[in-house]
């Protein structure tokens, strides 16, 4: 139920223009956004475990509307350091993959490398 919620109130405010309002504001600027994933799908682990695993194409999607959004991509280590020194770049972004497996160097490397 709190998951249907959350949807729905992110397309309430995507819709209205809310979200792309705080992607503008300084607050946003201000702030380093840290995207976490789990691992990515070498066959159907997403299918039957869709918290943590996304596929390549999903993956790939966003990383393209990252780039679409003109996010700086930083590694995490000199974002938080930026941060602290108020030096963060626009749309700053972190990508962490907590386990880093197999499955990221074989399906991401190409993707992570390409935004």
């Amino acid at each position: 139920m709190l998951r249907t919620a959350k949807r729905i109130a992110l397309a309430t405010m995507a819709g209205s223009g809310l979200t792309a309002v705080v992607a503008r504001s300084s607050w946003r600027q201000r702030r380093l956004l840290v995207l976490c994933y789990h691992g990515v799908s070498l066959a159907d682990e997403h299918e039957w475990n869709p918290e943590l695993y996304v596929t390549s194409m999903r993956l790939r999607e966003r990383l393209e509307l990252l780039r679409g959004l003109r996010a700086t991509i930083v590694p995490l280590a000199e974002g938080m350091r930026r941060l602290r020194e108020g030096t963060l770049p626009p749309r700053a972004v972190s990508l962490t993959f907590d386990d880093g497996a197999a499955d990221f160097r074989l399906q991401c490397g190409s993707s992570a490398r390409g935004v």
